[in-house]
């Protein structure tokens, strides 16, 4: 009895294994493929890039994606900086991440490049740091630039400031993205105190842990990948994704996204703006106490450099008030606080006007050309020296 119930056993397993390699096989040959599992938990921004994840992402560009060993995606570096090097941090959210596109390709690559050919330079070694993450907001970041970017001894960052979403992702009551797994700071009178109970979410999270355990599986196995794509990022990521997005039409109306475009009217909005432009100061002081110089630079949206005949059927379309608001109202804010900025939306829209070439994907995120014109303009700017 015992006998048979082995090779029964073995039979068993040895047809599951076999059924196994033979669709691994299959679903390679027919070139099915999904996005690499790419994040990980963080106990202090929610979340990251999973250091040293590797694999393609096609939902939205086609590229080869690796992550380095502390979370970027980048190469390596060395903790300490080099002698005759310039170092700089981007910190930014999925546009300034760039997965979609090569990473030579990235507009932190094209800067550097250009960084390395300017006169004021010349003889030294240019560095700049991709702190990007996708789905990060301007609490992030400040994060970011605290506990990792700062121990790289840059010599400038720059904050890469997405008009889009950066502000709700702010507010927790306006956060598109993974709204109850963001670390907020709120305003006590003048003060940012940070709100990090997302944490206590994070320890009950399953499908974070479930991710982090078997991400190295699924960017290795196609198998893997149609399991997680089918059972867990449809079944559970994007069900948990409509829910937030029915809960924000509900309480915000049909397009909430379209509250950036004009002088806020809702209460969470106006909150949202202070704390938003709260941090970019704090960003800014921090900065400047540790010798570092700052830069914000706010980056174009799809919207803001479509074609004119398209942009304004958007806008009529969408009931959008004003397209440029948040990028007036930073440049601005920058202005009266002295904040060194570069306002890329009105160069890309004038740009958008004279050239038939799109510069962003569908989903909204830069193509490789919009990517070399990110990096040529801020290039431009910096050039004259940090």
């Amino acid at each position: 009895m015992r006998a048979n119930i082995g090779k029964s056993l073995a039979l068993l397993t040895f047809g599951l294994v076999l059924s196994l390699v033979l669709a691994e096989v299959a679903l390679r040959v027919v070139g099915v493929r999904f996005d690499a599992s790419l994040y990980g938990d963080d106990p202090i921004t929610g979340w990251r890039l999973r250091p040293n994840a590797s694999g393609w992402w096609v939902s939205e560009g086609h590229a080869y994606v690796r992550i380095n060993s502390v979370g970027m995606h980048d190469r390596e570096y060395p903790l300490d900086k080099p002698a005759d090097t310039v170092r700089i941090a981007v910190l930014g959210d999925s546009v300034t991440a760039a997965v979609q596109v090569d990473v030579r390709r990235n507009f932190t690559r094209v800067l550097e490049q250009r960084l390395a050919a300017c006169e004021a330079h010349r003889g030294k070694r240019v560095e700049v740091m991709n702190f990007g993450v996708p789905g990060f907001g301007t609490a992030q970041e400040l994060l970011t630039f605290r506990h990792r970017a700062l121990p790289y001894h840059p010599d400038a960052v720059i904050l890469a400031f997405f008009t889009y979403n950066d502000v709700q992702n702010n507010h927790r009551a306006l956060n598109p993205v993974d709204a109850s797994k963001s670390p907020y700071f709120v305003l006590r009178g003048d003060q940012l105190v940070l709100d990090d109970s997302f944490r206590e979410t994070l320890r009950r999270q399953l499908y974070g842990r479930l991710r982090d355990a078997f991400g190295d599986l699924v960017n290795r196995s196609r198998v893997a990948q149609l399991v997680a794509e089918v059972f867990v990022r449809r079944m559970v990521f994007r069900r948990a994704k409509r829910q937030e997005a029915a809960t924000l039409t509900t309480r915000f109306g049909e397009h909430p996204d379209d509250l950036i475009y004009g002088p806020p009217d809702v209460p969470e909005m106006q909150e949202a703006w202070r704390v938003t432009e709260a941090l970019i100061l704090a960003l800014f002081s921090e900065a400047r106490s540790r010798g570092v110089k700052f830069w914000l630079v706010t980056l174009s949206q799809t919207p803001q450099h479509l074609p004119p005949k398209p942009r304004e059927d958007v806008v009529k379309r969408r009931g959008i008030k004003d397209l440029f608001y948040p990028d007036r109202r930073l440049e601005e804010f920058a202005r009266r606080h002295a904040i060194p900025a570069l306002i890329l939306a009105p160069r890309f829209a004038e740009y958008a006007a004279r050239h038939d070439e799109p510069l962003s994907f569908g989903d909204g995120h830069y193509n490789e050309h919009g990517h070399r014109l990110v990096g040529d303009a801020i290039a431009e700017r910096l050039c004259s020296g940090l």
